[in-house]
């Protein structure tokens, strides 16, 4: 299983996997593809907060990537958001729609082309 969040607060984002706080370049390939989908929709909800003028200055996305135990060679990516207790359900609910639109735009949009390496 492998868990990443990225925490926006007071402007500065930091990154943690499996709950240690880590850096980019101690990732492994399956790590970048998480913390990709987790940056994504940290941008996403920045910038619907501004569009909602709407100030948040402290919150978490984590994007979890599992096996799925019900079908081999398949996995499971949840995304949990991490709000101040002061911010209302019914804004933590908007913002939970807009994380998974954003996710799935990301899963949707993602058609890799795979070419032989070559020598330069």
């Amino acid at each position: 299983m492998r868990i990443i969040d990225l925490s926006y607060k007071n402007i500065h984002i930091s990154l943690q996997s499996k709950g240690a706080p880590t850096s980019f370049d101690q990732l492994t390939p399956m790590d970048m593809i998480v913390t990709a989908i987790a940056k994504d929709i940290l941008e996403e909800i920045k910038s619907k907060a501004n569009l909602m003028q709407l100030e948040l200055n402290d919150y978490s996305v984590q994007v979890t990537l599992r096996t799925n135990e019900e079908k081999e060679k398949s996995k499971i990516i949840e995304t949990q958001l991490i709000f101040n207790d002061n911010l209302s359900v019914v804004l933590k609910n908007k913002f939970q729609k807009i994380a998974d639109r954003a996710h799935l735009k990301r899963m949707l949009g993602n058609e890799l082309v795979f070419q032989a390496s070559q020598l330069k």
